[in-house]
């Protein structure tokens, strides 16, 4: 949904846990590659990797949303609805 292609870089800046899992498999099967940050960075560092990489979107957890930059596109995944069974 992001355009995300094997062209791509993906920087996934998230704690290891299920919803890290789910990215990167997302991020494999959509083709393009994954760029790990550390959430700990200061702010400026994961604004630097973020720009450097060209990155149309970056994945992340919803406490680590204000560490990333303004205005890039970035995808909290354990905020996103469940799908009920």
């Amino acid at each position: 949904a992001a355009g995300v292609g094997s062209d791509n870089i993906v920087p996934v800046c998230m704690e290891r846990s299920v919803e890290m899992v789910v990215a990167l498999l997302g991020i494999v099967h959509a083709g393009a590659a994954w760029l790990p940050l550390d959430p700990e960075l200061p702010t400026t560092r994961l604004a630097f990797l973020i720009e450097d990489a060209d990155a149309k979107v970056t994945l992340t957890q919803a406490q680590w949303l204000s560490r990333l930059p303004v205005g890039h596109q970035a995808w909290t995944l354990d905020a996103l609805p469940q799908a009920s069974a």
